[in-house]
């Protein structure tokens, strides 16, 4: 049974709706449209960001918080390569570091983040669908 992480990453001061429209857009891109993930997962910088938590509620899902030693472990693996967010967040790409830690060994990355307004999302699967 496969697991689906969404890692999200976001400027400050965003709302659960623009969270919710990054996360279907990302699902989309990613090619999972009307499915919702296992886990919603970003960086421990985040935690204060109301708007993360408020989303992971609205849709049942834990929301699961990585630091910046476990989002280095994944750094090799980002298809993404941002400098705003490696200022902003230590990673290249909080979203996919986010989503690739959460979801743990053998993860991969299904596309590369998706953007939509000051939101990004990125993917992650680890084990196969049936």
């Amino acid at each position: 049974q496969a697991m689906i992480v969404a890692g999200l990453g976001c400027r400050r001061g965003v709302t659960a709706e623009d969270i919710l429209a990054g996360l279907t857009a990302g699902m989309a891109e990613a090619g999972l449209s009307g499915i919702l993930p296992d886990m919603l997962a970003t960086g421990t910088m985040k935690r204060d960001e109301r708007a993360i938590s408020e989303a992971g509620a609205r849709i049942k899902r834990t929301v699961v918080l990585v630091d910046g030693p476990a989002l280095a472990t994944v750094e090799q693996d980002l298809v993404t390569r941002s400098a705003a967010s490696r200022k902003a967040s230590g990673s290249s790409s909080l979203a996919e570091a986010a989503a690739l830690a959460a979801a743990g060994p053998g993860a991969r990355l299904l596309g590369s983040r998706t953007v939509r307004g000051a939101v990004t999302c990125a993917i992650a699967q680890v084990g196969d669908r049936p």
